[in-house]
């Protein structure tokens, strides 16, 4: 793999929070990481690859440049996404959450965000019908308390 993927943190919301302010947070869906390489989407090890349909494989690659997020099927628990790395049939229940635009490092992930955000829209516009590809929203926490009510707000019921 030409990169590391980033990784994301669990925060304990009954710890101490206030030495995440600044940090930017976003929910974690419930699937598995994956890589598109500009050309294949891999899983986060880069070593096993999802069988893409071709309707998926072209849109992506109109994003132009590697994204990193995690797919998930639609009110599936995580180990159902195995099953997209041998069947195509089960992607129309797929998304991928994108967060972030890896492979050069010199771009802040603000900077990062941005160029996702574009690759994103660049995507869904050239998907035909509803698009699967989301781009995953980043919040800049500010306080021990925000971080706090967007836990709340993003757990289960």
């Amino acid at each position: 793999m030409p990169f590391t993927p980033m990784r994301y943190k669990e925060i304990d919301p009954y710890s101490d929070l206030s030495k995440y302010r600044g940090w930017c947070a976003s929910v974690k869906h419930d699937g598995w990481m994956g890589l598109w390489t500009g050309t294949r989407l891999l899983t986060k090890t880069g070593k096993r690859e999802f069988k893409l349909p071709l309707k998926w494989r072209n849109a992506l690659q109109a994003a132009k440049r590697p994204l990193l997020g995690e797919i998930v099927i639609i009110n599936k628990e995580a180990p159902a996404v195995a099953s997209l790395l041998v069947d195509d049939a089960k992607w129309t229940s797929a998304r991928f959450h994108v967060f972030d635009a890896p492979g050069d490092t010199t771009l802040t992930f603000r900077e990062r965000q941005c160029l996702t955000g574009e690759a994103v829209s660049r995507v869904c516009k050239s998907y035909k019908g509803a698009c699967p590809i989301k781009h995953v929203k980043q919040v800049r926490i500010s306080t021990a308390a925000s971080l706090q009510r967007m836990f709340a707000s993003t757990k289960r019921k």
